[in-house]
């Protein structure tokens, strides 16, 4: 894994990603951070496998990506800001896929030659991932993500208002922070504890946010 993820880190060095174990880190504006971060498979637990049910992941990896929305991160999931991002730490999210899978996330085995295998990581994160990671690289991107598509990579569509609703408070667009907080409750409509996490969410800023 060491020698395949070597490959790869040469090529996010140049893109100005900071490496920390298995993940990279790289900042953007209003202090999001774009991250990549390698996935290592896992035994099943209870130590059996179930073909097609129970697959076992060892000795393979995924590559994940992520965006953190920090005003999210500190107003709904009250996280305070850390030196260095793992991809379950982000609101926006997603896998690298290879083109030819139809699953949601591919799992590469870690096999020789290794450097063939970072090369054909590097490439697809040049070609994809980047690209996926680079539509958000401030609130006003994240933001026209969201208007053209009504939700956020990851999420589902109340939870995508909501985010989209406090990142556009932090913006100071009063309006449409009230209308996706409303929206956000409506969508949840049957889900009472995530209609009562919004509403705890309000009454931290008030009637008028």
């Amino acid at each position: 894994m060491d020698a395949i993820q070597s490959v790869v880190a040469a090529y996010l060095k140049t893109l100005g990603f900071r490496k920390s174990g298995r993940a990279f880190n790289r900042e953007r504006e209003d202090r999001m951070t774009q991250v990549v971060s390698f996935q290592m498979g896992q035994f099943p637990v209870g130590y059996y496998v179930i073909p097609g049910l129970r697959e076992s992941l060892y000795g393979r990896f995924a590559v994940d990506l992520g965006v953190t929305l920090p005003c999210v991160r500190k107003d709904a999931d009250k996280c305070e800001e850390k030196k260095f991002y793992q991809d379950y730490d982000c609101q926006i999210r997603e896998c690298l896929v290879r083109d030819e899978e139809e699953t949601a996330q591919s799992w590469w085995l870690i096999e020789q030659p290794y450097n063939r295998i970072g090369c054909e990581i590097a490439a697809l994160l040049e070609r994809k991932g980047i690209p996926f990671l680079d539509q958000f690289t401030s609130y006003r991107q994240a933001l026209a993500y969201y208007c053209a598509h009504r939700y956020f990579p990851f999420q589902n569509e109340e939870r995508s208002a909501l985010e989209a609703a406090l990142v556009y408070r932090h913006c100071e667009d009063t309006e449409q922070y009230l209308s996706l907080m409303r929206k956000a409750k409506d969508c949840a409509r049957g889900h009472k504890g995530f209609v009562e996490f919004v509403s705890s969410i309000e009454a931290q800023f008030g009637k008028d946010g």
